[in-house]
Formats: structure tokens, C-alpha cells, sequence
């Protein structure tokens, strides 16, 4: 298979939500509850909700076969440090690598813009994926969503340049 990055386009919100739907409830089901994974993947009421979180990153996608596969995003492109936002693979192409080329493509994305702290909140799922590419933990946070509790990771990452 081959896979292509690009940035996303605003036809893509659709899929996107899609892949993030199906990532948290296929993916997470090792990690979480269901309760926990209900109220994850349906924290935005609407399409046009999930549009707009979108719009509040630089978001890139991975194609394959001209179709989204997977997305991920970073914040703070205006900023000191940046935070990446999302990371998301549609679970037909977990496990190929595909996480690690976006976590990656963001990365640099953010270095070439001078960034030396990239900071994120990791699921349980991804945080190996973070920890391989030099993140570390600063603390576990909780987040409520929908009235239920979720765990995950406070990271962060130094930036050589």
C-alpha cells in the first residue's frame, strides 16, 4: 500500500469524523470502558462541531488510494511551543506505521517553524507511540466528557534543531 500525506481540505471533515469515531471505538477498546468510549467518540453533537475543532489545527492527512486514512494536527503554529491537537488512524490501517509517519510529519512541521517544546494529552492507546519519539510524561490528567471520567497522559517533547 502506499500512502501519501497532504494537508486536509474541508471536504474531508466528513471522513475524518468517521475515522475519528471509528479509531476511539475500535482502537480504544482495549483501554477503556465503553461508557468511557461513548463518551469520547461522540463528544461533538454535530458534524459542524467537529468542522470547527478541526479548524483550530493545522491538520494533515494520510491518503491511500486518493482516500483518508488517517488525520492528526498540531496547535500553536503562532506560538512559542506547539501542542499536537489529534492523532488519528482508521483501524483498517492500524499497525502499519501510519501513526508514526503523521506523529512524525508533524514534528518536523513544527521544528521547521522554529518550535523547541511540542507538548500533547495522550490517550492510553498512543502514549508508547509518543514515548517512542521522545515524549515523556509530565502528569496523568482527567478530562470529563459527557459526565464520564478518562484518564490520559500530559506529554511533552524537547526539539533538537
Amino acid at each position: 500500500m502506499s500512502y501519501f500525506i497532504r494537508p486536509s481540505r474541508p471536504e474531508d471533515t466528513g471522513l475524518l469524523c468517521g475515522i475519528y469515531q471509528s479509531s476511539i471505538q475500535t482502537l480504544g477498546k482495549p483501554y477503556y470502558r465503553n461508557d468511557q468510549l461513548q463518551a469520547w467518540s461522540g463528544s461533538f453533537s454535530t458534524l459542524s462541531d467537529f468542522g470547527d475543532w478541526l479548524e483550530k489545527s493545522s491538520i494533515f492527512v494520510v491518503e491511500n488510494a486518493g482516500i483518508p486514512v488517517g488525520f492528526a494536527g498540531f496547535e500553536g503554529a503562532n506560538e512559542e511551543n506547539g501542542r499536537i491537537a489529534s492523532l488519528f488512524v482508521h483501524p483498517e490501517h492500524g499497525r502499519k506505521g501510519i501513526a508514526s509517519m503523521l506523529l512524525e510529519h508533524l514534528m518536523n512541521q513544527l521544528k521547521d517553524t522554529g518550535k523547541t517544546l511540542l507538548t500533547t494529552a495522550a490517550s492510553e492507546l498512543s502514549k508508547p507511540l509518543f514515548e517512542k519519539f521522545g515524549f515523556t510524561v509530565r502528569e496523568i490528567e482527567t478530562t470529563i466528557l459527557s459526565g464520564i471520567e478518562i484518564s490520559r497522559y500530559a506529554m511533552e517533547c524537547r526539539l533538537i534543531r
